[in-house]
């Protein structure tokens, strides 16, 4: 299989979901994806004190489509954090929630 790079131009006030294995909660800025309720907290995020405090946990619903051109829709517990500029998606906490590859 051969890979090849690509870059994505985006509007600057788009959010796009990033897959970061390194992320112990995926983050979710953008309330148009919250499935459900959001449960308050007020706690400081570590490693990230740049774009606020965690001011909830949701669940998000995330559309995406892989280079082959499969639509894929993954829902997963998130961090509510109003400032951030980007959406990570924590795969090993959603394995751990769903025992299943939403990529796969």
């Amino acid at each position: 299989m051969t890979y090849h790079p690509s870059v994505y131009w985006s509007n600057k006030h788009e959010t796009h979901v990033v897959i970061d294995s390194g992320v112990s909660r995926s983050i979710a800025p953008d309330s148009s994806d919250f499935v459900g309720p959001i449960t308050p907290m007020d706690a400081p995020i570590q490693g990230l004190s740049s774009i606020g405090k965690i001011k909830g946990v949701v669940t998000v619903r995330w559309h995406s489509k892989h280079s082959l051109g499969t639509a894929t829709t993954v829902e997963t517990t998130a961090y509510y954090i109003p400032k951030a500029d980007i959406e990570l998606f924590s795969p090993q906490v959603y394995f751990s929630e769903n025992k299943e590859s939403p990529f796969c």
